[in-house]
């Protein structure tokens, strides 16, 4: 690529009228991606601009932002417009974010702005020909929507690897009422998402992003803020960036008092969090203002999400104090970290045996580890179509097809209405916890899981958990996923079928205290035949997924070579490896699946899945895992490690064909 200086700029510059700022930045819009093809030797930027801005001042500003990259791979297309008076408060465009305003754009000057897009589109290597026009058109018919509507529009788009669209609805606030600075914060923080390489990353990095507790969004979020700040106060001859980050974010903590940091504002809250880790050594600065951070997907890959290091920067991130119209961490929050954890004292006394053995007779009687003829049930939030209880049913379906029907099961689709999700949530509760009169169905909407399930709505969240409520007089499951549609196609019903999984898992668990399952085949295993179904149905591509966690895999051994699955059998030793190795989430996803493979290729898919795992409740999980690999599970570390040093096509050659 060209060196940052040497971006070619091609500001356009129709009649001027009007700008303002966005409600909510930066949003994304969903509409499919193109795949990779081959990309532009050199990146450029080019806006259409009818803003009241001077296109002189916005080139200065996104050149002097474009020259602090390491390097640059996108194209970016930007159109900047005014918007007049909203219409109705708080009303949004339909199937989009962005709120509705008076149009100040002529017909001809929306045409002008599409006419352009749709020129840039054919100039792109990855959007030219005939085979991409309705992937153009699709793109175009939204762009129609948001000029023709008045959209406060905020948002950057990766339409393909190398390229890249923002657009920017200004409003009468902005205009009037808010000073210079805010609008170029608002440009600058999009633009450095058009120039964060690694948003469309797939596999590990993909997949460890969909994650509940994932880095993603308040380190992309938080870095975009972070470098907007510091840039517009360095254009305005400030030096007060640090102070003005922290200040922004107390002040967002104080009017909500919302600790998570996928909350409400992740963007303020996230560059706090970044202060903090550059201020405990965990990361240099330089990375986020140069966008290497966003080149290789350390917001997972690096910086484990699971970490007691990440956890204690969410739970330390708002300890800020005002010194004299300074404002720093407070002394607490920069203390060196403890080695290990204070843990509380107390009398653990275990469940007799007798006891354990006559619960899992129930079990056993009751026929929890065995098919059932009942039918999975679905219940979906009012705001959801039938279509996002399609994704998901597809993909439970998928899973029961090959493993068979387990429960009985009830699936619950969640979308971001969040009193829709709290009637979803008592229903909920009293499934899994024995009706409204049942123990524990107050706690369970008031400060467990119906907690939970508000907040998935609260926050447009995707992810999902599973309850297996083994200890009722009539045992159930029951599994919650949140807004599958937000997911490229097929991506939510392949998640489905990987939750499906750990119900057919913890089906098969009826003792207490047996070994079971290792942790490390837990999601492993999931994750390896969601992509394995979900091939066969269109939804992932196998060996791509494969060997995308391969390549982590190896990555991390390279990295930990001393650690290894063995050190994540049980959730206690995982909890233990946490504070010495950033590790955990991969040895039980990435490296998990390719356990699983070598014993998929020892064994076949039908002896693990259907014989292997069965199995587990008549001979115990060690007696199992002996009983049809051959191996005990220590002598199967030994070979597997052994596996995991040979060549990739050696590696590759093991895995199963549909």
């Amino acid at each position: 690529p060209a060196k940052p200086t040497d971006i070619p700029t091609r500001v356009v510059a129709p009649t001027a009228t009007l700008e303002a700022t966005p409600t909510a930045r930066p949003t994304s819009t969903s509409l499919p991606k193109v795949r990779d093809e081959p990309t532009s030797p050199s990146p450029t930027i080019e806006t259409i601009n009818y803003s009241s801005y001077t296109t002189t001042d916005i080139r200065e500003w996104v050149e002097r932002a474009a020259s602090k990259m390491k390097n640059r791979s996108s194209s970016i297309f930007t159109f900047i417009y005014p918007v007049g008076k909203e219409k109705v408060s708080g009303q949004t465009i339909e199937r989009n974010p962005f709120n509705q305003h008076e149009v100040i754009l002529s017909q001809n000057e929306i045409e002008t702005i599409l006419s352009s897009i749709e020129k840039w589109f054919l100039s792109r290597p990855c959007l030219a020909g005939e085979r991409h026009r309705d992937f153009r058109d699709e793109h175009l018919d939204m762009y129609r929507q948001w000029l023709e509507s008045g959209a406060d529009a905020s948002t950057m788009q990766a339409v393909c690897s190398d390229t890249r669209i923002i657009a920017m609805g200004i409003t009468e606030h902005m205009r009037n009422d808010e000073p210079l600075e805010e609008f170029q914060n608002f440009l600058i923080h999009e633009y450095y998402h058009a120039f964060q390489q690694d948003l469309e990353e797939e596999g590990s990095c993909r997949r460890r992003s969909e994650l509940a507790n994932s880095n993603t969004r308040w380190m992309v979020e938080g870095a975009a803020h972070y470098f907007s700040t510091s840039l517009v106060e360095e254009i305005n001859g400030s030096h007060e960036a640090h102070s003005k980050i922290l200040q922004i974010a107390l002040e967002v903590y104080n009017e909500d008092s919302h600790d998570l940091l996928n909350d409400h504002g992740p963007d303020t809250k996230g560059a706090a969090a970044l202060r903090l880790m550059i201020e405990k050594g965990m990361l240099d600065e330089e990375s986020i203002m140069d966008g290497s951070l966003f080149h290789d997907c350390a917001r997972e890959l690096v910086f484990d999400s699971n970490s007691p290091e990440i956890e204690r920067i969410r739970e330390a991130w708002y300890q800020i104090e005002n010194q004299g119209g300074v404002y720093r961490f407070k002394p607490e929050a920069l203390a060196p970290w403890p080695t290990e954890r204070q843990t509380a004292t107390f009398e653990v006394r275990p469940t007799p045996p007798a006891v354990i053995h006559s619960e899992a007779q129930r079990l056993i009687s009751l026929g929890w580890n065995r098919p059932t003829s009942a039918q999975t049930t679905y219940l979906r939030a009012s705001d959801l179509s039938d279509d996002s209880v399609k994704v998901v049913e597809d993909g439970i379906r998928a899973g029961e097809d090959y493993l068979g029907s387990y429960g009985p099961l009830r699936v619950y689709v969640i979308g971001t209405d969040v009193e829709a999700a709290h009637i979803v949530a008592e229903d909920f509760c009293s499934w899994a916890y024995g009706g409204v009169s049942g123990n524990n169905y107050e706690y369970c909407v008031e400060s467990d899981q119906g907690v939970e399930i508000r907040k998935i709505a609260e926050y447009s969240g995707n992810n999902a958990f599973a309850q297996h409520s083994r200890e009722l007089e009539t045992p159930n499951q029951s599994l919650v996923i949140g807004n599958p549609l937000q997911f490229e196609l097929g991506m939510g019903s392949k998640i489905a079928i990987h939750e499906y999984v750990h119900i057919y898992q913890n089906a098969n668990k009826v003792y207490e205290n047996d070994f079971g399952l290792p942790l490390w085949l837990e999601e492993g295993s999931a994750e390896f035949l969601a992509l394995y179904l979900g091939e066969k149905e269109g939804w992932s591509d196998f060996r791509t997924g494969m060997s995308d966690a391969l390549e982590a895999a190896r990555d991390l051994n390279e990295r930990h070579p001393s650690i290894g699955i063995q050190d994540i059998e049980t959730s206690e030793s995982r909890d233990e490896l946490q504070s010495i190795c950033d590790c955990t989430g991969m040895l039980q996803y990435e490296t998990g699946q390719w356990a699983t493979a070598w014993l998929v290729n020892r064994t076949s898919l039908d002896i693990f899945y259907k014989s292997y795992i069965p199995d587990i409740v008549e001979l115990g999980g060690h007696g199992s895992f002996e009983s049809h690999f051959g191996l005990t599970v220590k002598e199967f570390y030994g070979e597997f490690e052994e596996f995991m040093t040979s060549t990739t096509n050696n590696q590759l050659e093991i895995l199963p064909t549909q």
